[in-house]
């Protein structure tokens, strides 16, 4: 059943500090989020409206 899920390419989050890291991998369809130090465990996952809409709350106003 792994053969069926697709590698994914996962960075570290630009928003990621020295004590928390998340670790982000975008695919065609979403966006998925996890923790670097336990990669093993649940990965969240955001459809591309929420993510945009999400970084865009962490934003600063101008």
């Amino acid at each position: 059943m792994s053969d069926l899920i697709p590698r994914l390419h996962w960075r570290k989050a630009s928003f990621s500090g020295p004590e928390n890291c998340v670790e982000v991998a975008l695919t065609e369809r979403d966006v998925r989020v996890r923790d670097q130090r336990s990669p093993d465990r649940a990965v969240l996952r955001f459809d591309r409206p929420a993510w945009t809409e999400f970084l865009a709350e962490l934003s600063p106003s101008p």
